[in-house]
């Protein structure tokens, strides 16, 4: 397989039933491929609803807030921002509801009960002509997704020359994922393979991300990392479910302590010519 970020030929470092993990020996991304799930049908309503509801139910706040402010850096409240990937729209709704005016939502699946945005249903080829937004956001989106490379050109194409772009997702190089890793070598594969869920394609560190953005004419101003909220976390099964938040709760003060959490937000602009 070659690696989704620099095509180098890359090998095989975890099998899960569902999904293989593989590893660059270049720039160190891993990403996912030899499927023996129907990808497509992990996406719709119950992706909301069940299997992510903690996440759904309990925005992450301290997030939204961080990006916002990172907006009125270098943007005011009347920039025009689109989300992609927006899910049920929490983070436009926290946007609108702290005065920003001219926002836009876009996802693959059915939503209701959108008032404080505009919301188009679809793809990214789904945005019309030559529309530019002075913001361009993609939270948890982009490990969605097989070709970075393509994904990043086409968020340049919905920004104007002077936008930025602010990209989140998780964090692979984060200790939980680490120590998730070493537990797969001693038979203990439960942990890594709910990390490596097949509905994440590509899993990127902060050197592989960074990485695909400024091979596609982006340079990053600003880092932020964090770990998710606890309320926010989803438990796969309710076997030893205290055990597991314990376990979340521990690793997070370390995270914290040694700067290693799970997610991470870079904001981004084109590179100068």
């Amino acid at each position: 397989m070659n690696c989704m970020v620099c095509e180098t030929k890359s090998s095989r470092e975890f099998h899960f039933k569902d999904v293989d993990v593989f590893r660059c020996p270049c720039c160190g991304h891993a990403f996912s491929a030899n499927y023996r799930v129907n990808v497509d049908e992990i996406y719709g309503l119950h992706y909301f609803t069940e299997a992510h509801k903690n996440w759904f139910n309990n925005p992450d706040k301290k997030l939204f807030k961080y990006i916002s402010k990172s907006i009125l850096k270098f943007k005011n409240k009347n920039a025009s921002i689109i989300d992609l990937g927006c899910g049920n729209g929490n983070f436009l709704n926290y946007l609108a509801l702290n005065g920003f005016r001219n926002l836009t939502g876009l996802d693959i699946v059915e939503q209701n009960n959108i008032e404080n945005f505009e919301y188009i249903k679809g793809d990214i080829e789904k945005i019309e002509g030559a529309r530019k937004f002075d913001v361009v956001v993609t939270m948890m989106n982009i490990e969605h997704l097989k070709d970075p490379n393509r994904y990043i050109q086409q968020l340049k194409k919905l920004g104007k020359e002077d936008s930025i772009f602010i990209i989140n997702t998780i964090d692979e190089s984060s200790l939980i994922y680490k120590i998730a890793g070493f537990l797969f070598k001693f038979g203990f594969k439960s942990s890594a393979e709910r990390l490596y869920h097949p509905h994440h394609i590509n899993h990127y560190s902060q050197a592989s991300l960074e990485r695909v953005c400024y091979n596609n004419g982006l340079n990053y101003r600003e880092k932020f990392k964090k770990n998710y909220p606890l309320n926010s976390v989803d438990i796969d099964n309710e076997s030893f479910k205290y055990l597991k938040f314990a376990g979340i709760i521990v690793i997070n003060f370390l995270s914290d302590f040694f700067k290693r959490q799970i997610s991470q937000t870079i904001i981004l602009e084109r590179k100068a010519t």
